[in-house]
């Protein structure tokens, strides 16, 4: 049935009503932007300049008023500097979105009403601008006006990839194409006078104005806003998104140096300067040169897959004839040659056979990226030894501007920590030396009567003699000689702080004493992590209570002591091993069973869904009551969820795809260790300088080390109880082995040779 005049007048009808108010739609979304496009991005500002505290009070409920929908001002103070002298702030520029230029004149004002200090105190509604932070902290000292949620525009500008330098000027052109005046003569006029002249109110309404318009454009860029979506939502999501920047002060790159080394007068200068600069570049962030993830594989006798591991880690098992090569490709695959104590357990053990990539964790980029802390460092050095040593867990990838975002973050957390803690990070409350002002005038004036005698006027050098007589406290009587120049010249200005303590050391004494330990400082840095960060490609099985379930793990198998599990905070009473598995051990296969070995003891604890596991990973001595695994740093595309609040541990999901790496491995592998199979070929690679090189005590003891992975830049690493206690250099380990007293005694499954080590 064919459609009728009427039908398809209707229809046409319906069409055109449609697009209609889908071009409504449109413009009204981008009302702003089309007369931007014809007026300018500040056609609607609106200068009010206020002298007195009750003008203030009218202009701060209005501003308040304006952010109730768009929680936004932008924020400029300017000042007087007279002889290098800089004078208390004189005008506060704020301005809101509507266009209104608040012009505060702080140097004419008797009193500052509380409302002005309520409103820059909120942290909910942002002061946006170029050098906010620095603006911010003048006026917190010249008026005691704090200011709250401070945000550099630098720093969206770079998220954004904005080309540099970030000044308001090369900003507005940019962004805007606005042409600003900053003309020395207004920037260097007169803030202070009693009237303030056309030229100096434009420009003063103008930095604040312009900052609130950079800020609609990049925050745009950095989160889109849906047609559909409402403005309050938008912007909760977009604090989320720039919460790192906030009072963060941003810190230029090192310029680069055109003509370092041109001549002329200055050609020396600029030569220090360019070396200076490159230095500074290089200290400032530096990516990896090559992939951090080798994923090479290490497997038991019986072929079980123990871990994923370093390839250079890999072939020193190999050279020390500890285990056998079974295949090069596509994987890198070793078969040792002892029996491990403990395998892999559980969820937690998984977590290191599973292969990672090399890519950030938080947004894919497999181009660059730098290891991240998830607990920072400074914390982790005062964690006891079995909670640190050779843990790989808390250490991910991220590309640099995530790796820059994140430790934004981190200084937000700190601050928390501090509080918390009653453990201050500012090195001006928590200072590491103090500096006495005696010592260094003494030493300032020593200094010129030694290197600038020769420059200094006369009546100069005879007040500088008399100040050092002075500070020295002899009056005329005090002979400066040469040597008591020079002496004095040299001399240390600061005295060692005996009330000093480590911001992490309090911090982390602190957790000590409470109920969760410091598994429970552990889970924070990981929860703020996951929460501040968001990472959408995660490793599989990482999990928050990570380390806590490992040591729970321990405690079930009695290899732990019970004040490592008070402090971190795990409520377990430790099995104590009985005198059969004294004698004898057990070893679990791949596939739940267990096979009896002489060399070594392995207690299997049954855990359940809920119960925690560990990684415990191959052990060559019956005397170390620590087992230790063998692991690497390792990294792995997962999808993350938020942490549910009923369930504290939370694990990233295996995928199909991730079993991929041991497809070859596991037809390699799966065969029990004493077969005689003559499938069975396995190469051992030797040292050309001595073909016959068995693993001695000297081996041994040479990675004998207190090491920690997070104080370390190596490639490798490993979780804690590893078989070898690892350093970074393997090359050289390979290459000589110091000579050290043993205790205790190694038996090598296929070896003659019988070594002696010390375990921790």
């Amino acid at each position: 049935m064919g459609f009728t005049d009427r039908d398809r007048t209707i229809a046409a009808t319906v069409a055109v009503v449609g697009v209609g108010t889908a071009a409504v739609l449109v413009a009204l979304c981008n009302k702003r932007k089309i007369i931007q496009r014809f007026r300018g991005p500040l056609y609607d500002q609106t200068i009010r300049v206020v002298t007195n505290a009750e003008e203030c009070q009218q202009v701060v409920g209005t501003l308040r008023n304006h952010c109730r929908d768009y929680r936004i001002l932008g924020f400029d103070c300017e000042w007087v500097t007279e002889k290098g002298k800089r004078h208390p702030v004189a005008l506060l520029q704020l301005a809101s979105h509507q266009g209104l230029c608040a012009l505060i004149r702080l140097c004419q004002m008797k009193r500052i009403p509380p409302e002005l200090g309520e409103l820059l105190n909120d942290p909910g509604i942002l002061k946006v601008g170029i050098g906010a932070i620095e603006d911010a902290q003048l006026l917190r000292s010249d008026y005691n006006l704090k200011v709250e949620s401070a945000l550099d525009l630098r720093h969206l500008a770079e998220r954004c990839r904005v080309p540099g330098p970030y000044g308001m000027a090369r900003l507005a052109e940019k962004s805007l194409g606005l042409q600003l005046d900053k003309h020395w003569r207004v920037r260097a006029s007169d803030w202070e006078a009693l009237e303030l002249s056309e030229r100096q109110l434009k420009y003063a309404a103008n930095d604040a104005h312009v900052a609130v318009e950079l800020f609609r454009m990049y925050a745009d860029r950095v989160l889109r806003c849906g047609i559909f979506t409402s403005r309050k939502s938008w912007f909760d999501s977009l604090m989320t998104e720039i919460e790192c920047f906030l009072d963060q002060r941003y810190k230029d790159p090192p310029k680069s140096q055109k003509g370092a080394t041109s001549g002329g007068k200055n050609g020396k200068k600029k030569l220090l300067d360019s070396k200076n600069s490159v230095l500074e570049l290089k200290r400032s962030m530096s990516t990896r040169a090559k992939p951090l993830y080798d994923n090479c594989i290490m497997t038991a006798p019986d072929g079980e897959v123990l871990c994923t591991c370093d390839r250079k880690k890999a072939e020193w098992y190999v050279i020390k004839e500890l285990a056998d090569i079974v295949s090069d490709q596509p994987t890198y695959t070793i078969r040792l040659r002892f029996e491990p104590k403990g395998r892999a357990v559980g969820e937690v053990g998984k977590y290191y056979q599973t292969p990672k990539e090399n890519k950030c964790v938080v947004c894919g980029e497999k181009d660059s990226y730098i290891r991240k802390n998830v607990v920072p460092r400074d914390y982790r050095r005062h964690f006891p030894l079995v909670m640190k040593e050779h843990i790989s867990h808390d250490v991910l990838l991220l590309c640099a501007p995530c790796h820059r975002r994140s430790t934004m973050n981190d200084e937000n957390m700190r601050l928390k920590l501090a509080s918390l803690c009653t453990a201050p990070f500012s090195s001006n409350d928590n200072p590491k030396e103090i500096r006495v002002e005696s010592m260094a005038e003494l030493r300032k004036a020593a200094r010129a009567l030694v290197y600038c005698a020769d420059r200094i006027p006369p009546e100069r050098l005879a007040s500088l003699r008399r100040k050092m007589q002075r500070l020295l406290g002899g009056g005329q009587g005090v002979q400066l000689t040469r040597e008591v120049l020079e002496h004095y010249a040299n001399i240390q200005t600061a005295i060692p702080n005996g009330d000093y303590f480590a911001h992490g050391e309090k911090v982390v004494e602190y957790f000590k004493e409470q109920p969760g330990g410091i598994g429970e400082l552990e889970r924070m840095w990981r929860e703020h992590f996951l929460h501040s960060m968001k990472p959408k490609f995660m490793p599989d099985l990482w999990s928050v209570e990570h380390n806590v379930k490992r040591l729970e793990i321990r405690a079930d198998e009695g290899r732990v002591n019970e004040e490592d599990l008070a402090m971190a905070g795990v409520n377990r009473p430790i099995r104590k091993p009985t005198q059969s598995a004294t004698n004898s051990s057990s070893s679990s296969n791949s596939n739940g069973s267990t096979t009896q070995t002489s060399e070594s003891t392995h207690s299997s604890a049954v855990t359940s869904s809920s119960s925690s596991s560990s990684a415990v990973l191959p052990l060559l001595s019956d005397n170390d009551s620590t087992a230790r695994d063998v692991s690497s740093y390792r990294d792995e595309e997962a999808t993350l969820e938020p942490q549910s609040k009923t369930d504290k541990t939370t694990f990233y999901s295996n995928r199909e795809d991730s079993r991929t790496l041991y497809a070859s491995a596991a037809a390699a592998t799966n065969k029990p260790s004493g077969s005689s199979s003559e499938t069975d070929q396995f190469r051992t690679v030797r040292p050309e300088d001595d073909p016959e090189e068995l693993a001695t005590a000297n081996d041994f003891e040479s990675l004998e080390s207190s090491y920690d992975s997070d104080d370390s830049d190596s490639t490798l690493s490993q979780p804690s109880m590893t078989l070898l206690n690892s350093t970074d250099d393997w090359e050289a380990e390979v290459a000589a082995n110091e000579p050290a007293g043993v205790n205790g005694t190694v038996a090598l499954e296929g070896s003659s040779t019988t070594s002696s080590r010390r375990w921790n």
